[in-house]
């Protein structure tokens, strides 16, 4: 199994195409302070300021959050999972 870990570049991009699509309301409210960590296999792991917006993230926009990381890293990206940071 492969590890990628995306650089700051990756990250702000995700973080761009992420806010264009969701809107800037949404973003505001579910993805302030993610953090993509690495890229394990097809899983895409990261970090959210809290446990409500792991949940978010994980239910609701995965799917979504999977593209666009696939489409900024390049690599394949099939499911997410997202933790509280620490």
């Amino acid at each position: 199994m492969t590890t990628f870990r995306p650089s700051e570049i990756h990250q702000l991009a995700i973080q761009a195409k992420l806010n264009f699509a969701v809107g800037a309301r949404i973003y505001d409210d579910v993805f302030a302070g993610l953090e993509v960590l690495e890229i394990v296999g097809e899983e895409l792991r990261g970090w959210a300021t809290s446990e409500y917006r792991a949940a978010v993230i994980d239910i609701h926009f995965s799917a979504e959050l999977a593209r666009i990381a696939q489409a900024v890293t390049g690599r394949p990206v099939r499911r997410t999972s997202f933790v509280l940071r620490g």
